[in-house]
């Protein structure tokens, strides 16, 4: 998933939920703004106790 990287509380609320930040970097098509991907590991996400029900 691509998340602008001057977000940081979005950047943070993924962070709690197990995503992590790759390398990937890019700007946005719409205002040119820097955007980060986050990547969410499925093999590990289910025992994740950060979720809305842990």
């Amino acid at each position: 998933m691509w998340v602008l990287e001057a977000n940081v509380r979005a950047r943070a609320f993924y962070r709690r939920y197990g995503f992590t930040e790759t390398a990937d970097r890019t700007h946005s098509s719409l205002n040119n703004l820097p955007e980060l991907r986050l990547r969410l590991d499925l093999r590990t996400a289910s025992t994740h106790q950060g979720g809305p029900q842990g």
